[in-house]
């Protein structure tokens, strides 16, 4: 079966979520398929400085990648002002015109038809409205998130009346396109069943289907294997991770620093709490300083350190749409985590019951709980938790040819 991804941004090496997501369902179904990945967002530099850098996955040799490049020598990418000034101009929200612009378009008129074209992130619909099959036989697209609660999150947070005009015209021209985006592919993808049910109650969809953002399994492996192999001691270390120039994550972080960390002072915490990810503004910094306990560690090329240290993995989610890609991270590698209702909730269904999983809402339990957990003993002794099928690609993309093809 021939398989066509297509993906604003090269997913190589997968040091951010939505990276992640892309990596894997490509390495996954390069196992068993024939698969194009097409990027147009990076220049041939960027991909092949990112090429270099150490990672502990490795581009599969059956995966074909193809960057389309423009005349001025780059492959996307536009400035903030010429973003929104676009944006103005065009029928798409900025969002839209900055990751699915149109000049990819003309160069890929002559693609060959394949069996399977997978389009990433509702703000594919560009593309999808007007980029023509081809003779290519299924179409799906990918939903990591509902972008027009995006906007409007932002536009609500808004101090001054242009950006929250912007915002607010953004989420309107976005919600038009998502009740569209059904009628244009064979099936949703969403990461996220919350996501499948606001499409289901809001756009009245019935081509949707729940998959999960999958983990490397050798990867998962070897962290696994990694802290099995390492003597640990002193007191508990938990994490903190996500580019904190991304709202959802910085509310997080916030959640973390302004509500659990001062009752956790009072309490004489004695362990750790390590905010990883780029991004930290002055304000954060400065709100978590009364406290010895936290710690920032910017952005980290290579996160295999940071994952064999941790007791358990915190993961509160504040706001913003989609799964949490460090929560199944962490249940891909054997790592506990403490989340509130809502992380759980947009997981797949079959992780939602993990016995690595911890539950509580309010900052007060998460307090109770960090406070009395000793060092690596919860860990250790759910070392023997398996990997969840649900988190391997290759098992989870069966239904491809089980069931998604079978009318060949």
């Amino acid at each position: 079966m021939t398989v066509r991804i297509y993906s604003p941004l090269f997913p190589f090496p997968p040091d951010e979520g939505n990276l992640l997501t892309v990596f894997d369902q490509a390495c996954s179904l390069a196992m068993s398929h024939e698969v194009e990945l097409v990027s147009w967002m990076n220049t041939e530099a960027e991909v092949r400085e990112r090429r270099q850098r150490p990672s502990r996955v490795q581009l599969p040799p059956t995966l074909r990648w193809r960057p389309l490049t423009t005349n001025r020598g780059r492959t996307g990418g536009e400035p903030a002002w010429r973003r929104v000034w676009q944006a103005f101009l065009s029928d798409a929200a900025s969002s839209e015109s900055h990751y699915y612009p149109q000049w990819p378009l003309g160069v890929m008129r002559a693609d060959p038809p394949v069996d399977l074209e997978i389009f990433h992130h509702t703000v594919a619909y560009p593309w999808l409205a007007r980029k023509s099959r081809s003779g290519s036989r299924r179409r799906v697209c990918m939903v990591h998130d509902v972008a027009s609660e995006l906007y409007r999150h932002r536009a609500a947070g808004a101090s001054t009346s242009l950006p929250r005009w912007f915002d607010s015209r953004g989420a309107g021209i976005l919600e038009a396109h998502e009740s569209r985006l059904a009628e244009l592919v064979d099936e949703l993808w969403f990461v996220s069943p919350v996501e499948m049910q606001l499409f289901q109650r809001k756009y009245g969809i019935k081509n949707g289907r729940v998959t999960s953002p999958t983990i490397h399994t050798s990867a998962a492996q070897a962290i696994r294997d990694n802290f099995r192999n390492t003597a640990h001691s002193g007191p508990p270390v938990f994490g903190v991770l996500g580019n904190l120039r991304h709202t959802p994550n910085r509310w997080s972080a916030e959640f973390i620093v302004e509500k659990v960390a001062p009752l956790l002072a009072r309490e004489g915490f004695s362990g750790a709490i390590q905010l990883v990810g780029k991004g930290a503004t002055d304000e954060l910094i400065k709100a978590a300083a009364p406290y010895p306990f936290m710690s920032f560690a910017g952005f980290v090329p290579d996160l295999a350190a940071f994952w064999n240290e941790l007791s358990g993995m915190l993961v509160p989610h504040v706001g913003g749409t989609g799964v949490r890609m460090k929560l199944l991270e962490a249940l891909a590698y054997g790592v506990p985590v403490l989340a509130n209702t809502d992380a759980v909730r947009r997981l797949h269904p079959d992780l939602q019951s993990s016995p690595l999983l911890t539950v509580r809402d309010e900052p007060a339990e998460w307090c109770r709980f960090l406070a009395q957990e000793k060092a690596f003993e919860r860990r250790s002794r759910m070392a023997a938790v398996p990997i969840p099928k649900v988190l391997k690609g290759r098992e989870l993309y069966a239904f491809v040819c089980d069931d998604y093809l079978s009318d060949r």
